[in-house]
């Protein structure tokens, strides 16, 4: 199964994985992740209380400017927006806060980052990289080392994991397992239907 590779800043408090959690990795510079994702985590949080444990991972791949420690500790605090979400909102602070934790993705040096392991791991997210063949690996290797030296910042969680942009959902457990795994508009539906299953496997197995 595959596991998140996880390395963060602490805002206010530190993490405290549960059983079960439900993680948000956004930008502030994103309107979707206001738009949909925000939303979306205060509800699983009033349909699963104190059930699963919820965490947003504030992150950047563009925009550093905007992107960032500063502004990610000011949404927390005071609510303000950035950029093109205070635009696309036409607002300068959230209405409802944020309301669970927060942390900041750690950036790390080009040399922590580009190494044999790194890059092998960033190619596995492809569930098919061990079948092809030795050229074909050989390229993505190469493909995968040019896009990491090409990065201006490059941050932990989102880069070394491979995922695709913000918002993203993640289900994982309180070794890092993954469970679930969602980009862009998600589902409620999908996201309540797989907590609670996890939640009665908990209850089950214990």
């Amino acid at each position: 199964m595959r596991k998140l590779s996880l390395s963060y800043d602490v805002i206010d408090h530190d993490i405290r994985l549960e059983k079960v959690n439900l993680i948000l990795l956004f930008q502030v510079n994103c309107p979707g992740c206001f738009l949909y994702g925000i939303p979306l985590m205060h509800r699983m949080q009033d349909e699963f209380k104190n059930k699963v444990g919820f965490v947003g991972i504030s992150t950047a791949f563009e925009d550093f400017d905007k992107n960032n420690f500063e502004n990610t500790k000011s949404l927390v605090h005071n609510g303000a927006l950035v950029g093109e979400t205070a635009k696309y909102l036409n607002q300068s602070t959230l209405e409802n806060p944020i309301n669970f934790n927060v942390v900041m993705d750690k950036v790390i040096s080009k040399d922590e980052a580009i190494t044999p392991d790194i890059i092998i791991s960033i190619c596995k997210t492809n569930p098919n990289f061990e079948f092809w063949s030795e050229f074909d690996q050989n390229l993505l290797r190469e493909k995968v080392t040019n896009y990491l030296s090409s990065l201006q910042h490059i941050y932990h969680t989102f880069t070394l994991n491979h995922f695709r942009g913000t918002p993203t959902f993640l289900i994982v457990d309180d070794e890092l397992n993954i469970f679930g795994e969602w980009f862009g508009y998600a589902s409620v539906q999908d996201i309540r239907n797989k907590l609670k299953l996890l939640l009665e496997n908990e209850h089950t197995s214990s």
